[in-house]
């Protein structure tokens, strides 16, 4: 017993340490989330993607990166989108950027990794937009419309209706800053209010990738670790990117995870890391699942084909290039 309390001391002067290093930044980042959904720029944003025309899928990147949204925020969004006639194009840059990156992402990744693995993100959230909506693009008439997308009808009401399918409503009209705005609270108070929500969320996945990297690094065998994380071999980079694919990581949670490694001077290879940022948050598994129970087989396939071939793209590009 005294050794387990020994070793819960350990871990958690170890995660205040690592906690207090990110603190500045991730204040920053929460704040400027804050910002962003008490003035609803995503929103306006994203209710103007049917009106961008030739540019709905460069615009739709530029609205995911800017979003807030993660994975599982982002999805409802996007059913929204293509029930009110949006094609699947934008909507498909929508979806695979928004789980990249956002500004609270962007802050800590540069605190924890560094400035060059935040710009690397960005490029990479960027380009894994607009491959997948150009990659969506040329099947969308032929194989992608929307009488081709859904299982049996498609969702009849919108994700905000009382009454719209559970497993895509958007519960967003419940939180506590909304329904301050609603109410016709000032600016300050609602800011405070999303900031909260924030604060709790972002925080919940910071801890969990905090958690999971501090123990790791105590527990896990260092040859196992060298042998994945340190590993400059070509095929350990798809292997990254599959072993990703069932880890329930996001932006917050991914960077966290490599955040030890890097504090300790270890050098992560270009092409492992990117992989692993770049593989795990695209690739949530309760997206999958509604992808499984919603749509056709057909869109589930196009969507984990342009994020496995986008990732690996992004992987050894940025591998190449750091040598």
């Amino acid at each position: 017993m005294e050794r387990l309390l020994q070793e819960i001391i350990l871990l958690a002067g170890t995660l205040r340490e690592e906690i207090l290093d990110i603190l500045p930044y991730f204040l920053f980042g929460v704040a400027l989330d804050a910002i962003i959904r008490t003035f609803k720029l995503h929103v306006k944003l994203r209710q103007s993607i049917e009106k961008m025309g030739i540019f709905a899928i460069p615009g739709a990147v530029i609205i995911g990166v800017i979003s807030p949204l993660c994975a599982c925020g982002i999805l409802p969004i996007a059913i929204s989108l293509l029930i009110n006639g949006v094609p699947l194009a934008p909507v498909m840059a929508l979806l695979v950027s928004s789980p990249l990156m956002s500004p609270s992402a962007y802050t800590l990744t540069a605190w924890e990794l560094g400035q060059d693995w935040a710009i690397a993100k960005l490029i990479a959230a960027v380009f894994m937009g607009l491959f997948a909506g150009y990659v969506t693009l040329l099947f969308q008439d032929k194989y992608f419309n929307f009488k081709q997308l859904f299982k049996g009808e498609p969702p009849l009401h919108d994700v905000h209706d009382h009454d719209c399918d559970p497993k895509i409503k958007c519960t967003c009209k419940d939180k506590l800053s909304n329904r301050l705005a609603r109410e016709g609270k000032n600016k300050f108070i609602v800011f405070s209010a999303k900031f909260l929500e924030g604060f709790i969320t972002i925080g919940k996945y910071t801890m969990i990738g905090l958690l999971t990297e501090i123990i790791g690094l105590r527990y896990i065998p260092s040859d196992i670790i060298n042998k994945v994380i340190y590993s400059k071999s070509l095929w350990m980079i798809p292997i990254v990117v599959f072993i990703s694919i069932p880890l329930y990581v996001n932006q917050i949670t991914a960077a966290a995870v490599l955040y030890g490694f890097i504090e300790k001077g270890m050098q992560i290879p270009w092409g492992v890391g990117m992989a692993f940022l770049v593989g795990g948050p695209v690739t949530a598994l309760p997206v999958i699942a509604i992808f499984f129970s919603l749509f056709k087989r057909r869109v589930l396939y196009l969507y984990l084909g342009i994020c496995v071939t986008g990732s690996l793209i992004v992987a050894y590009t940025f591998n190449f290039l750091a040598r």
